[in-house]
């Protein structure tokens, strides 16, 4: 076995000493930009990512076109009242979900909904982010067709998310959709 000349191992020791260094200037530089806002103007560099819990099924119904922000369970059951359970022949839910039973005290539901229409255009919520008491929730909708296409469906997202008291911006990132070259 081949062992290390000790000038290389007091190298690789050095290299290893000024890593630390660099990591942790780079380390008190980010802890520096949050502490007085990053000094420019984009907000995401500060952001947090939130863990969240798709409850998409569980609010399979066919709600109104609309971004739904729901912190009681009054809000919930208003929503589900205006949004009478239904079968879709999308056949991914065949019988009405029990109510759902969240502790509105610590959680709150967010949601997109594009109304009724082809499921293989259903939005999907992908991430949720944490800026003070603002959030903001990204989501895609797809633009290519598939055998859900065949199928109508609720056209929505849901996600269970950590309670805010702040504002709540939806955010669609898809992909545009390719247009035609102008003649």
């Amino acid at each position: 076995m081949l062992k290390p000349c000790k000038r290389q191992t007091q190298f690789a020791i050095a290299r290893l000493a000024a890593m630390r260094v660099a990591f942790g200037v780079l380390l008190l530089a980010v802890a520096g930009l949050n502490g007085c806002g990053g000094g420019g103007h984009d907000d995401r560099a500060v952001t947090v990512p939130v863990m969240f819990s798709d409850e998409t099924l569980v609010q399979f119904r066919p709600y109104a076109q609309g971004e739904y922000v729901i912190r009681t369970r009054a809000e919930l059951q208003a929503a589900w009242a205006a949004a009478p359970f239904a079968v879709f022949p999308v056949g991914i839910v065949l019988s009405e979900p029990a109510f759902p039973e969240y502790d509105f005290q610590s959680s709150m539901l967010v949601g997109v909904s594009l109304g009724v229409g082809k499921w293989c255009f259903k939005p999907v919520i992908t991430n949720v982010w944490v800026l003070g008491p603002h959030m903001e929730v990204d989501y895609k909708v797809p633009t290519s067709s598939t055998l859900a296409c065949l199928r109508d469906g609720p056209l929505i997202s849901f996600a269970l998310v950590p309670r805010s008291a702040g504002t709540v911006a939806f955010r669609n990132i898809s992909e545009p959709t390719p247009q035609a070259p102008a003649s």
